[in-house]
Order: structure tokens, then sequence, then C-alpha cells
């Protein structure tokens, strides 16, 4: 079983066998490009190192972050259990914002709505 609370903290600096920092800098080099690149999918097989290059492109982006770019990471076999697999991408998404800010706005803007 894969222990994420482990891999979380992989970089490409201590491990990086398979030379794939290149690869996840040109992936940051696209984002940071004027194209728009929308769904971005990482494929392969199992055990072929796709959760490992998650966690280190998602380490490599927020170390050096000048877009401020939020990063999350969604495994979705551990979520398949969920009727609604939406819910999951947006409980991750949620968890980038302050949620007492969210609902501050939320109740500015029914305030606003009734005058």
């Amino acid at each position: 079983m894969t222990d994420y609370n482990l891999m979380k903290d992989f970089t490409f600096h201590e491990r990086d066998e398979f030379t794939r920092e290149p690869i996840a800098e040109k992936i940051i080099k696209l984002l940071d490009s004027d194209i728009e690149v929308s769904p971005l999918i990482i494929d392969g097989k199992w055990g072929t190192g796709k959760t490992e290059f998650c966690f280190k492109l998602k380490n490599l982006i927020e170390e050096n972050n000048p877009n401020d770019y939020k990063v999350g990471y969604v495994n979705a076999f551990q979520a398949d259990h969920a009727n609604e697999p939406l819910l999951t991408l947006i409980a991750e998404v949620a968890s980038f914002y302050d949620l007492r800010l969210t609902h501050e706005v939320q109740y500015q803007m029914q305030g606003e709505k009734k005058t």
C-alpha cells in the first residue's frame, strides 16, 4: 500500500532516478505560457511512478511559485467509493481558501441582495 504521507514531501532533488525533473519543468513552462491547458492528464500503468511524479511536480511548483498557483492532489482511486466524484474535486479546491472568509463574503452578498 502506498504511504501518501511519506510521499507528500518527495522532491526531484532527493531522488530522480528516471530523470523526470526536465519533464516537470516543461509542464511548468506550459502552465506559465499563454496556451490554455485544460485538463492535464498524467497516465501510465500501475507502478510506473505517476503518484510520486505528481507529488514531486506539486512540490516543484510550490517551491518557486511566482504565479501563486494553487496545487492540489486528488487520488481518484482512493475516492472511487464516492457517489459524487465531483465533490472530491470541490473539497480539494475548497481547501485552498479560508472558509471563514468565504462565509463572510457569502453573508455580505446576501445582505446586498436584501437592500
